[in-house]
């Protein structure tokens, strides 16, 4: 199940290496993994020191250091720097801003499936309103003038500035993945 394996006790490396020679690693300063047991489990029980019974670490950590599986892999970093030092740098680029918005639409449909209460809710604020106005101007239809009008059309535009602040909610929930969305230059603000 892994490649590569870092055992830790306290802060200290007790082994960082591969996979296949750690058994061989731990057998060589005296700890044989037993026969049907998880090698992972077994390395893990030893070096905690939770137990009673637990095992000297800085005898552990010491052999590691000693060890050839550790000059095994300072050897492959320092390789892999020098090859990292001929490779071309990468080039970011940005999403196009039609990506931007179909992602950001896509999104935002799939949210609105998973919430459908929003809908509702504006529905009835908006039923209520409609409710409202309707009544208050229900006999004067014939009498409006366009000083009458000014008012409703304050108060439709305040309820709709009002109505937003009901969105609130939601965008907090959206804010962490536009931070790393923004933050892995996946979006722009503008």
């Amino acid at each position: 199940m892994f490649t590569n394996v870092i055992v830790l006790s306290g802060g200290e490396t007790v082994y960082c290496g591969s996979r296949t020679y750690m058994i061989p690693h731990f057998s060589g300063i005296g700890f044989q993994c037993p026969k049907y047991m998880n090698p992972a489990e077994y390395f893990v029980n030893l070096v905690n020191t939770d137990f009673e019974d637990r095992v000297d670490i800085t005898k552990l950590v010491h052999a590691y250091s000693q060890s050839t599986v550790k000059k095994l892999l300072l050897d492959q970093l320092s390789a892999d720097r020098t090859t990292l030092q001929h490779l071309p740098d990468i080039e970011l680029r940005a999403s196009s801003a039609m990506r931007q918005f179909s992602v950001l639409m896509y999104r935002n449909l799939i949210n609105n499936i998973r919430n459908p209460g929003i809908y509702w809710i504006r529905l009835f604020m908006y039923f209520c309103l409609s409710f409202m106005v309707g009544t208050m101007y229900l006999s004067t239809n014939d009498d409006l003038t366009e000083e009458d009008l000014v008012p409703l059309l304050f108060y439709v535009q305040a309820f709709l500035v009002f109505m937003s602040v009901a969105v609130l909610p939601f965008f907090i929930e959206q804010r962490a993945v536009f931070a790393r969305e923004r933050a892995n230059s996946s979006l722009s603000v503008v």
